[in-house]
């Protein structure tokens, strides 16, 4: 398994950390699909997601349509878990 991590504070917005994993795969993009043509490799975009009942609210999920392009050009599959978090 081959993961990137978007190096964003856990803090941040969803949105930067999708933005961060789309700076560092962009540059890459056609060498990653051509590995999973010849190789029979998917991809997945896993989005986990935490919170704190107590605390907040169950956190709303928004991919703008620049990202789900992105990556639904390479092939890859959306994962998103959204987990509760004893305090």
């Amino acid at each position: 398994m081959w993961m990137v991590d978007s190096g964003v504070d856990d803090q941040e917005p969803l949105g930067r950390h999708v933005d961060a994993i789309i700076a560092k795969l962009q540059p890459v993009r056609e060498q990653i699909v051509a590995l999973m043509a010849e190789y029979s490799i998917e991809a997945e975009l896993a989005l986990i997601l935490f919170y704190d009942p107590e605390l907040d609210s169950i956190p709303g999920v928004h991919l703008d349509s620049r990202s789900l392009s992105f990556f639904s050009a390479m092939g890859a599959e959306l994962d998103i878990d959204i987990m509760h978090m004893e305090g």
